[in-house]
């Protein structure tokens, strides 16, 4: 019998936390219209994307806001067209918590990302959120984004963040507790129509990378001037957000309207608010350069005058100003600026530039890592570099700053600001170490340039061929199970084809030889799988012949190269695996051909003696083997194939056919 299970209604499902009483006292949208605004300053630059380079950046610094309205030449990645939110909870987890903020109060709530999915396609929206804080870096999303190249050239992250160390970040969400770089490079903002994000200043003085993919966005811009930054930290301790319109106390201000495919850089500093008018999608992040070290640091005295919590603050600031000034003291030793001394005791972090020919003094971040010895062109050392660098290192001499987490890559504080400061102070020296014009070629390199050119973007917005978003394909189960074993054992191979031309290619099958009596099409059980014997490609043969006249380098053992003689056992050992499958034998020692329970199904067996298959190639079979195998195909007993299948392995040299070894091991039906 049953009875009736009270069930909780999905209708009083709660979404939201802490939630907080109020709301604005004015229209955004009325005050969005004021005169005052719609007036222009020319505070932004509008550009072509060919024209936004590194030596664009070089020249005229990066103080001003940037709008481009086409993603071509930018070296950005974005998803295909159609991508929507709906996909964004495929890649990174419908678990995935999300800081959301309310609108009409500024407040911060809490929901899942399937929740938030959920509230997004709803009809009716009885609140109006945005989600602003959506880090997908280490998600499957990673691969589906990159941002503006000039963009990567100057962060920080890129340059000089140790390499070993971003490699460990396996978690995708931002716990503090779990990360090991600055994980601020990749975001995903999602907003319905009506949001409102009042003004703010981005954490650490960080410039921005902005990607409207859909829906429209409006920016109100103040310049960072030091009579704005006092009157922001004056409506900031005032508590009266909701009722004073920050452009209302300050001087000047400009509206910059932003729409599908356009792209903005916010320079370090700009006190901004955004408005949405229509539901968006829009991918970016935030990036430290050296080109802006005074704004980024007035940035950063803001948020302790304000007391602004560590979760809203960007990640391992001190330690990231730390490795700037090691990195750049590496590379101008590298150039020839300084004197070599003690190397610093790592303490387990792999620094830039240990793989260089002369080490120097500090050694830098990490090994293989984004320093790169420009051969081709010398590097240009802009002024806004060499001032922001004299300004941290004065900083911190003054005021102390960043003492709190020194990296063990500085072994002596003192040291290293001494050195470095001397470094500075002989640039005028070396006139010829650097190039006299801004050329595109920085002081310190990423590491991604040296192994492409350019990024070649599967989707720009002007020109795309797919329609429709596609996942990437799931990876295979034998490849799963082939995992532990070692790359070195995998051999890529091309299917070989026939001629279609010769005499035996055009001949029909006979229909009385072994292969044909045993083809589905003359009434055989289809186990060998093979042609008529009259049918043979005379191409295909010579190409056998030809491979095993000249067997490739990687195949041949050392013991062979060396004039020795060396038995090869493996194949005897993976078909004794195969046969015993509750039995751990091993290929070597170390190393369980099957280690679990789990692995002894004979489909596991049968992949991974595949696998191993594969390593030899099928062009080096000789004959010999295979006939001799199909003489044996018509006994049905196991022993008896394990027993003559061993003397093939034996007596001859070449290993034997892939689909006749696992036609032995009674394992092809699988």
């Amino acid at each position: 019998m049953f009875t009736k299970r009270n069930l909780r209604s999905k209708s009083h499902t709660v979404l939201y936390e802490d939630e907080q009483p109020g709301g604005r006292k004015y229209d955004v949208l009325e005050r969005l219209a004021d005169p005052k605004l719609c007036a222009r300053h020319d505070y932004v630059r509008e550009m072509q994307p060919g024209e936004l380079t590194l030596q664009f950046v070089q020249e005229h610094g990066l103080t001003q806001p940037l709008v481009l309205h086409s993603c071509d030449g930018l070296g950005m990645r974005l998803p295909p067209r159609g991508f929507s939110v709906q996909d964004v909870k495929k890649h990174v987890g419908a678990r995935r918590v999300l800081d959301v903020m309310d609108c009409n109060t500024q407040e911060s709530l809490t929901m899942s990302l399937g929740a938030w999915v959920r509230y997004y396609q709803s009809a009716q929206r009885e609140r109006t959120l945005n989600v602003i804080s959506l880090e997908f870096s280490r998600t499957s999303m990673d691969s589906l984004v990159e941002p503006p190249s000039v963009v990567r050239q100057l962060d920080w992250v890129e340059l000089v963040w140790p390499k070993n160390l971003k490699d460990q970040q396996t978690d995708p969400t931002n716990d503090i507790t779990k990360m090991m770089y600055p994980k601020v490079q990749k975001y995903c903002l999602m907003s319905i129509g009506g949001c409102y994000t009042d003004f703010h200043l981005d954490f650490g003085g960080t410039s921005v990378w902005y990607h409207v993919f859909e829906g429209e966005k409006t920016f109100v811009l103040v310049p960072p001037t030091p009579q704005n930054y006092q009157a922001f930290h004056k409506w900031q301790k005032s508590g009266q957000q909701d009722a004073i319109f920050f452009p209302d106390t300050v001087l000047a201000c400009e509206v910059v309207q932003l729409k599908t495919g356009d792209t903005f850089i916010l320079p370090s500093g700009w006190i901004h608010a955004v408005y949405t008018q229509q539901d968006s999608l829009v991918f970016g992040g935030n990036f430290l350069h050296t080109s802006n070290i005074p704004a980024q640091l007035k940035v950063k005295e803001m948020e302790d005058m304000l007391k602004v919590p560590e979760k809203f603050r960007y990640p391992f600031y001190s330690r990231v100003h730390w490795y700037v000034l090691v990195a750049y003291s590496n590379r101008l030793e590298e150039l020839g600026l300084g004197t070599k001394g003690e190397e610093l005791h790592t303490d387990g972090e792999k620094l830039i530039g240990s793989d260089m020919t002369s080490p120097p003094q500090y050694k830098g971040h990490l090994t293989g890592g984004p320093l790169e010895v420009m051969s081709s062109s010398k590097p240009y050392f802009s002024r806004s570099e060499y001032e922001g660098l004299l300004h941290l290192l004065q900083r911190i001499r003054t005021d102390g700053l960043f003492t709190d987490d020194i990296p063990s890559c500085v072994h002596t504080v003192a040291e290293l600001m001494d050195q470095l400061e001397a470094q500075l102070s002989s640039l005028e020296l070396c006139s010829t170490t650097f190039s006299s014009k801004p050329n595109g070629v920085g002081v310190i390199t990423p590491s991604w340039e040296r192994q492409a050119k350019t990024l070649t973007s599967p989707r720009c917005m002007a020109k795309t061929s797919p329609s429709t978003f596609t996942s990437p394909p799931l990876q295979s189960v034998k490849d799963k199970l082939c995992t532990s074993l070692s790359p070195s054992s995998r051999v890529v191979r091309s299917r070989r084809r026939r001629c279609l031309v010769c005499v035996a290619c055009q001949m029909p099958p006979c229909g009385s030889c072994k292969h044909c009596l045993d083809s589905p099409k003359f009434g055989g059980p289809g186990h060998l799988k093979q042609s008529c014997v009259h049918r043979k490609c005379q191409q295909l043969h010579q190409e056998c012949v030809t491979m095993n006249d000249e067997p490739h380098a990687s195949t041949v053992p050392p013991e062979e190269a060396a004039g020795g003689e060396m038995e090869d056992t493996s194949y005897t050992v993976l078909i004794e695996t195969v046969m015993n499958p509750h039995q751990c034998i091993c290929q070597e020692e170390g190393n369980p051909l099957i280690s679990s329970p789990e692995e002894a199904h004979p489909l596991s067996a049968r992949l991974k003696v595949e696998h191993q298959l594969d390593a030899y190639s099928e062009d080096s079979y000789k004959p010999s083997a295979k006939d001799t195998y199909r003489s044996l195909t018509e006994d049905n007993s196991v022993e008896s194939k394990d027993r003559d299948l061993s003397h093939i392995i034996s007596t001859d040299s070449s290993p034997p056919n892939k689909k006749a070894a696992l036609l032995a091991c009674g394992l092809e039906e699988y």
